[in-house]
Parts: C-alpha cells; structure tokens; sequence
C-alpha cells in the first residue's frame, strides 16, 4: 500500500536491525512477492545515509542498549586508546561511528544528534573520531531554542563526508550555520541562517 503501483512484483528491500549489527557485506534476506520465497542479498556500501538519530544519555545507554560495550570495545580497538569514545559518551557519538562503515568514500552521513557533543570532554573525543573516518562539511546549530517541541534536548545537525581511502587529511571548509529563526517559522522564502 505504500508502495509505486510500478513496483508492483519487485522485491520490497526493507528490514530492521538494530544499527550495531549493521556492516557492509552482511546477508539480508527480503521475500520475493512474486511467489514467497526467501531472498537473500548483501548490505552494499551506499553513498548516503540519513537519520535522526536517538538521544540516550550515557548513563542509559548500556540499558537501552547492551550491543553499545561491543561497539565501543572495537572501536577502542581501531582507533587506539587516544580516540577511543568511554562510557560517559551517548548513544548517538557510537552510532555515527558504526555508520562510517556503510558509507562509500566521499559518500555523505547527514544525522540530527543533541549538541552534547559541543561541550564536553568525550565530545572532544567525538570529534577527533569523526575526523579519521570522515570531513566535516556543515554543522547547523539552532540560534533560537530546541527545534523539537516534544526533545529534553538541543539539537545539531553534522553533516560528513567519508573520507577516501588513504586520505588522512581534515582540512577543507566547514560551514558553521546558526539558524535565527524558530523553526516554526522556516518557509521557502525566509532567509534563517546566518554563517
């Protein structure tokens, strides 16, 4: 029902996992709507990934979710005691990790993540993490409240490019944007940002 008339008989590929089962090269299986018989095809890397991701506040985060200790062991294991996230970092720092994974060289990771990371020690660690893995391109922050009238939280949006293979550099601009108006009042013809 919510799909293109003219998809009709194609395999609809979606499924859930929880992110930190998610690696490229993983089997899925899909059913194949034509007769039912199972399908099963590999995660691929893909250019962009999108998400607004949850806000679980470290002391939460091993509760909501046991799968993050696994994640922050191996990251620790490949990014070296110096960058390794501990466990006063939320939720949200690993799973932008995790993503790098999915994400082709100069593919895009766009997600919506508390401005936690701007003022704290691990957020330090966050983003010198992010710089292995990735570019910054563009950092949103809000210059007029929470977005999110039902969010405890602010929030921020990071926008990344994978980085290249070999490719160890960090430079490049970044843009640093301060939204002036609620977003309430955002419409296609309001200037709301300023650099």
């Amino acid at each position: 029902a919510l799909s293109d008339p003219s998809a009709q008989g194609e395999i609809i590929q979606v499924f859930q996992r929880d992110a930190f089962e998610l690696a490229a090269g993983m089997p899925v299986t899909f059913t194949d709507p034509t007769d039912g018989h199972s399908v099963k095809r590999e995660l691929p890397t893909v250019h962009a990934v999108v998400s607004n991701l949850p806000f679980v506040r470290f002391e939460d985060a091993a509760k909501i979710n046991p799968l993050i200790t696994a994640c922050r062991d191996r990251l620790a294991s490949v990014l070296g005691d110096d960058l390794a996230l501990d466990s006063k970092s939320d939720l949200y720092a690993h799973l932008v990790l995790q993503l790098a994974s999915l994400v082709q060289p100069s593919g895009f990771l766009g997600v919506i993540v508390s401005n936690s990371w701007l003022g704290t020690d691990w957020g330090e660690r966050f983003r010198a993490a992010l710089q292995v893995y990735f570019r910054f391109v563009r950092v949103v922050i809000s210059g007029r409240g929470r977005w999110f009238a039902v969010a405890d939280v602010v929030t921020t949006i990071l926008v990344l490019q994978r980085k290249s293979d070999g490719d160890g550099s960090a430079s490049g601009k970044i843009d640093f944007v301060t939204t002036e108006d609620r977003i309430e009042a955002w419409d296609a013809t309001t200037d709301t940002v300023s650099e």
